[in-house]
């Protein structure tokens, strides 16, 4: 059987359709796992540690400067690479995650 084109436009807009914290290209993120999320506020992309699962994304912590925010599963990647080539990139990501500052602000 195939999925018509409105059906599966249908079921993409609907929030509670769509799984929490997974990627659509193939692996779930869970509790522990290290990721390159993107600051809401800034939309620049920092290294991070996914902390909580939520239902409208997953808490993470941004390894190098120590704060925490919920960040959409769409704005976290796995690799560098991932990365879309026209986004801020933090300059620490690629590197060892350092401990938090004393004054955090990504």
């Amino acid at each position: 059987a195939s999925i018509k084109e409105e059906d599966l436009a249908s079921s993409l807009g609907a929030p509670e359709a769509a799984p929490v914290c997974t990627v659509t290209t193939r692996q779930a993120w869970k509790v522990g796992d290290v990721c390159i999320a993107r600051w809401a506020e800034d939309r620049v992309w920092y290294n991070g540690e996914i902390l909580e699962m939520g239902e409208v994304g997953c808490l993470v912590r941004f390894s190098d400067y120590g704060n925490e925010d919920t960040v959409r599963d769409d704005d976290m990647v796995r690799e560098v690479g991932d990365i879309p080539s026209d986004n801020d990139i933090d300059e620490c990501v690629g590197t060892e995650a350092t401990q938090p500052e004393d004054n955090p602000v990504p």
